[in-house]
């Protein structure tokens, strides 16, 4: 009787411990989320050749296709569908917000303080980014292409992080890479930015001035997909507390 007796306390115990732990995750979890995207308006035309002699770089400003209202809204439908807050919303686009893209520390504070005052605990950028393991892709997106003896491997590019901050004290609590960044062994293989697994579904052009309005809206809807694919993989794993 006594074993027993013992056997009971000790599952007491740990239901116990398992409340107070699952009590202490629905406290910490974040309960409204504000979402802002500092992808500019500017989209780059990137060749990466066999040598520099060979890389080449055209942009274009594309403010019609709203790349950062489209991350956001996109981002928080993922973030509702993963359950990770009780509200997720778009951070209006006012003030501060509208000069995000400026990426400065300053701005990113703003950002910040903007999120907390409007009731966010949590705020979630999608913040553009350069790579050293792929530098001659500009932060941001538009159409790539990497030369190899073959020819070229041509996509639509993204290059960016998913960045995650409590409000209440700025901490940046974690961050992943929109793409595969060869920081693991088995990525070696990796475009990063430039992935296999979205196609351009035009063919590559010398210059931007070749594609037509029904190509860019083409490749429009192709690094729509990239990006979103993009931060699907970052929240993946992505910490929140």
């Amino acid at each position: 009787m006594r074993y027993f007796g013992l056997l009971g306390l000790q599952l007491l115990i740990a239901l116990l411990a398992t409340n107070i732990s699952l009590a202490d995750d629905e406290q910490n979890k974040p309960h409204k989320i504000a979402v802002v995207s500092q992808f500019e308006t500017t989209m780059y035309k990137i060749r990466v050749g066999m040598t520099i002699f060979n890389n080449s770089e055209e942009s274009r400003e594309v403010p019609a296709w709203h790349i950062a209202e489209a991350s956001e809204s996109d981002m928080v439908a993922l973030l509702k569908q993963k359950g990770v807050a009780n509200d997720v919303e778009m951070l209006p686009q006012t003030g501060p917000r509208a000069r995000a893209g400026e990426g400065t520390d300053a701005e990113q504070a703003a950002i910040i303080r903007v999120a907390r005052d409007a009731g966010f605990d949590t705020l979630v950028l999608i913040q553009p980014n350069e790579n050293d393991n792929f530098r001659f892709f500009k932060a941001g997106y538009g159409v790539g292409a990497i030369g190899h003896i073959l020819g070229l491997d041509v996509c639509p590019f993204a290059a960016f992080m998913v960045v995650v901050y409590r409000t209440s004290d700025a901490k940046r609590i974690d961050w992943r890479w929109g793409y595969s960044s060869m920081n693991s062994p088995f990525d070696f293989d990796s475009k990063g930015p430039c992935t296999d697994f979205e196609v351009l579904p035009v063919p590559w052009k010398d210059t931007l001035a070749a594609y037509t309005d029904e190509d860019m809206a083409a490749v429009e809807a192709a690094v729509k997909a990239r990006i979103r694919s993009g931060m699907t993989r970052a929240l993946d794993g992505l910490d929140f507390q």
